[in-house]
């Protein structure tokens, strides 16, 4: 796995090429996985943990985040690779009854979010995504009454996604457009 560094040389070199965004949607990548984001994700979802990831596609962030100590039950709809569960969100819950919960660029439009909200055993929340209006996640994330939700900014600092840019084509002036949220149920 590439160091942060790396990773932004990668975008840098992209950029320089047919673009940043044309190379992510050549090899499906919503997320660039990075040692030093792995890291930060694991630590705050805690060693030991167990989380059901929604929305895995090819179970590479399980993978990564299982080397940290972090059990990972990886599902999508549409898997890509054998490692992950063919389950949609709603099968998923139903199934695990999960206390965590890690969803990664979700689909904005599958409703996810309410499947997760309406699933009583599901205390937290980490979701990575998109900005959207000035925040990062949806609407439906930050006016879900019964939660509290807060920046992760550790993990914030090495995220690197399909939505990211360059100032001029240099690493020096990265531009992110996606971060890293913790929700909690409020009892």
């Amino acid at each position: 796995m590439e160091s942060f560094d790396n990773a932004l040389s990668l975008l840098e070199a992209a950029d320089h090429s047919d673009g940043w965004l044309a190379a992510c949607e050549a090899h499906h990548v919503y997320l660039v996985l990075n040692r030093e984001f792995v890291a930060a994700l694991a630590e705050a979802l805690g060693a030991g943990t167990e989380v059901l990831e929604l929305g895995a596609s090819d179970g590479q962030l399980a993978l990564a985040l299982q080397s940290h100590g972090v059990r990972v039950i990886a599902t999508d709809p549409n898997p890509r690779s054998e490692t992950v569960l063919p389950l949609t969100a709603a099968e998923a819950l139903r199934q695990f009854s999960p206390r965590s919960v890690l969803a990664c660029f979700p689909p904005v439009d599958a409703g996810m979010e309410a499947a997760i909200f309406d699933t009583p055993s599901v205390r937290n929340i980490v979701y990575i995504g998109p900005e959207w209006n000035g925040h990062v996640g949806t609407d439906a994330i930050w006016n879900e009454a019964g939660w509290t939700v807060s920046s992760l900014p550790p993990v914030d600092r090495f995220i690197l996604s399909r939505l990211d840019y360059l100032v001029d084509f240099t690493r020096a002036t990265h531009r992110r457009r996606a971060g890293a949220l913790r929700l909690e149920r409020i009892s």
